[in-house]
């Protein structure tokens, strides 16, 4: 029985590893790409023309339309979508900062999901996923109809806010889910502890606590000033 559990252990102990590998490869290819699309972001958000030439470009699309339409398909509330949206006209009004956008993001998408211990958020999560992704579609679709002059720059700009939600989204449901935590593993080693005869005066060390200094824990931004990158 020793050694089928031990045979166990080890098995979950492998899969368990590239689990953490796989991810940790994609958590890095999702940093570097942020990282690439943060550069060449900021000295568009800090360019004050090209910021208000965007303010009037956007002005140009039928944005009720595009509203209407991805409150039906997503099922997204309609008060919603035009919360974000004005949000994001908020912020090219004041010329803020690539700093600002990243906060408001993350305000954005607190307020659309449930609390973390919700059964369901991984799936509330997917779905602001997808209908985020259909907005930002939806938007340049219209803006490219139109033939706006500074159709590359929102390009650019959605790139990086879809990348941006993409990654904010995935660190939540990670911090939620169990998957990358091999809890059955540690449920297995104890019951193999149990078959062992401990000697007298044993007194178990507990495990030091996990350091914060993993990939996983990175904030796009801290990564892409510390590449070298300044604002």
């Amino acid at each position: 029985m020793r050694e089928s559990v031990e045979t166990s252990i080890q098995q979950d102990i492998i899969e368990a590893k590239v689990s953490a590998v796989s991810h940790f490869s994609s958590t890095l290819r999702r940093l570097t790409s942020l990282t690439h699309l943060i550069r060449e972001a900021r000295p568009i958000l800090n360019n004050q023309e090209i910021v208000q030439q965007k303010r009037a470009d956007l002005e140009k699309i039928d944005i009720m339309k595009i509203h209407e339409q991805i409150s039906w398909v997503t099922e997204c509330p309609l008060e919603t979508v035009q919360t974000i949206h004005s949000g994001m006209v908020g912020l090219l009004d004041t010329h803020a900062s690539f700093d600002d956008w990243h906060v408001f993001l993350v305000k954005s998408i607190n307020s659309c999901l449930p609390e973390r211990s919700h059964p369901n958020y991984t799936v509330k999560a997917k779905k602001f996923i997808m209908s985020w992704s259909y907005y930002s579609s939806m938007v340049i679709r219209d803006l490219t109809l139109r033939s706006v002059q500074t159709f590359g720059s929102f390009h650019l700009i959605r790139m990086l806010l879809d990348e941006l939600v993409s990654h904010v989204i995935e660190q939540k449901i990670q911090n939620t889910e169990s998957e990358y935590i091999p809890r059955d593993i540690i449920i297995k080693t104890e019951a193999l502890s149990q078959t062992h005869h401990q000697p007298t005066g044993y007194v178990p060390v507990a495990p030091a606590p996990p350091q914060q200094n993993s990939m996983n824990t990175l904030n796009p931004i801290q990564y892409a000033d510390a590449s070298g990158y300044s604002t």
